[in-house]
């Protein structure tokens, strides 16, 4: 179900056009930075509450202290300064010796994640910059994020791999199913999830436990270079060069808003979520000026029509056969039928099948030994639609077309279409018609059940 994202307030600037921008931890500051000043917002009123001149060049990556009396910024010189948010007034900080590239506040404001000019990538303590503990990074990271409880750190590095570090430094965990081309990261509050954005226009979500790539988000015609997640998950914003922001629904991937804005590929936040309320800030590239939108959630489950069909290619015959059943279903718009048939020249199959996946409401299998000996179907399709079904929903219909030894798989645990003591190739062709009506009748009922 699309939602309403309307636009609220919009900050402009007086001295200058904004760059960056980050929230309180209780939602009631906004703060937007140009290269020289930064500015303090009531987020309610669009006043404007304090402008604060800076004696040296921003960067970027602002924050708030935890009791809001203070911000915090990354110079261009690379030195960490902290600013009085009442009196405007520099607070002198250990950190300004830190001359940092790269760094990513912990979300508890307690521990600062940093590369140096030297390529040495470390953990500070607090804002006094005290250094407690330095990664092995074979390469220094382009990109930092923070999970949830400020006890593990993301990277991205050059070659495009994401690595996940705890606080002693060592590495937990190598995705190795990445772009070499990722511009955002960012970690989800719920479910342990990392969406990167990158160069080739996609959105990739993975699980950060086990490395698993979950949503491969599409819509987007160029680099996406903001991701963030709303506080509690359930939806994630995307900003792209294209001149767009999408915002997805989390659970089944489907994007349920869209609006036009500008955007400039410079250093710094360009969205964030208000950590609280329905609200989105970001940045237009045409004046660069900060943008509040509130949106209503109505987030639901959008509605699906996907039916993923997975088989063997040993067994096409068998999908064709389907298929002929399955087509009145199709030509009264009811259902959208997708096969690895369905991917074009060209295309990347193993993104395109992910994707797919994700849009799926209903995933029949036509299951024979040909389809249990296949790799690929054991070790990728099958326990991805498995685990979907368990999390989210996803229907099974699995038609026994071949004897063969289910019984020994997670698919004895699903109740199948048809009696797998007689299946499709053992029956006359009056039966098997009979029999293929019937389930094409049971796909209609799924997709139109709740």
């Amino acid at each position: 179900m699309q939602f309403e994202v309307a636009l609220k307030h919009t900050f402009q600037a007086i001295h200058e056009r904004q760059r960056t921008l980050c929230w309180s931890l209780d939602g009631s500051l906004l703060a937007s930075a140009g290269s020289r000043y930064i500015s303090l917002w009531d987020p309610v009123s669009g006043r404007n509450l304090r402008t604060i001149a800076c004696d040296e060049q921003i960067k970027s990556d602002m924050i708030f202290s935890p009791d809001r009396r203070r911000i915090v910024t990354l110079l261009v010189s690379g030195a960490v300064a902290m600013w009085s948010v009442e009196s405007g007034a520099r607070i002198p900080i250990i950190a300004e010796e830190l001359f940092a590239d790269c760094v990513s506040w912990s979300p508890d404001r307690t521990r600062l994640a940093a590369v140096s000019k030297s390529g040495i990538t470390g953990i500070w303590e607090n804002y006094c910059g005290l250094p407690a503990v330095d990664f092995r990074m074979i390469h220094p990271p382009l990109h930092l994020a923070w999970s949830l409880d400020s006890q593990v750190v993301a990277s991205v590095d050059l070659s495009g791999s994401i690595s996940i570090w705890n606080m002693q430094g060592s590495l937990r965990r190598r995705f190795n199913d990445t772009p070499n081309s990722i511009c955002a990261l960012a970690w989800s509050a719920q479910r342990g999830r990392l969406a990167a954005g990158s160069e080739d226009h996609l959105v990739r979500v993975w699980q950060s436990e086990s490395g698993r790539l979950e949503q491969i988000l599409k819509g987007h015609e160029e680099a996406v270079i903001g991701v963030a997640f709303a506080q509690d998950g359930s939806v994630l914003a995307t900003k792209s060069l294209d001149g767009t922001v999408r915002v997805w629904n989390c659970e089944d991937g489907f994007c349920i808003a869209n609006f036009e804005e500008q955007c400039e590929n410079i250093p710094g936040l360009p969205i964030a979520f208000h950590p609280r309320d329905q609200m989105i800030a970001s940045i237009d590239g045409r004046d660069g000026n900060v943008c509040v939108r509130s949106y209503e959630n109505k987030i639901h489950t959008a509605v699906r029509s996907k039916v993923f069909i997975s088989y063997s290619h040993k067994d096409t015959r068998w999908l064709n056969e389907l298929r002929d059943f399955l087509k009145p279903l199709e030509k009264q718009n009811i259902v959208t039928f997708w096969d690895d048939n369905s991917i074009k020249p060209g295309e990347k199959w193993r993104e395109e099948i992910t994707d797919s996946l994700a849009g799926a409401k209903v995933a029949i299998l036509l299951v024979t030994q040909n389809f249990l000996a296949s790799d690929f179907i054991v070790e990728n399709e099958l326990p991805t639609l498995l685990d979907r079904a368990e999390k989210d929903g996803l229907k099974i219909i699995w038609i026994a077309v071949r004897e063969c030894l289910y019984a020994e798989t997670r698919i004895k645990d699903y109740q199948a279409a048809n009696d797998p003591s007689q299946p499709l190739a053992a029956m006359n062709p009056a039966k098997r018609q009979k029999t293929l009506i019937r389930i094409a009748s049971q796909v209609k009922s799924a997709l139109t059940s709740d």
